[in-house]
């Protein structure tokens, strides 16, 4: 059963609230073994701006290194649309509600 962190996102990921969050995940990815997964639960999230985006890059960057990944749950059409308009879509996994995800990983939350 693979190891899943997950990081409840809310609000706007703007150049003020990321930085909360990037204290957040940098703990995370310095701690998480290889092979690991870190879900971002964008349930309650409803902006991106460009910082976010610098932001979700290098977070993904951070963790690829561990040869581990970031996933996202729960992104609305909004904030998605813009992630495949500056091409970073590609870079995540992403999965419709918590549920799923733990089917597809076999775990439980």
């Amino acid at each position: 059963m693979e190891k899943v962190h997950h990081i409840e996102m809310m609000w706007e990921l703007d150049t003020i609230n990321i930085k909360k969050y990037n204290i957040t995940l940098s703990t995370i990815i310095d701690l998480i073994e290889e092979g690991s997964t870190v879900s971002l639960l964008f349930n309650d999230v409803t902006y991106i701006n460009s910082t976010g985006i610098w932001y979700l890059i290098d977070w993904n960057n951070r963790v690829n290194e561990k040869w581990s990944k970031i996933i996202i749950v729960w992104i609305n059409k909004q904030l998605l649309e813009t992630l495949k308009i500056v091409w970073i879509d590609q870079d995540f996994e992403f999965y419709s509600t918590i549920e799923v995800l733990n089917k597809a990983f076999n775990t439980k939350s």
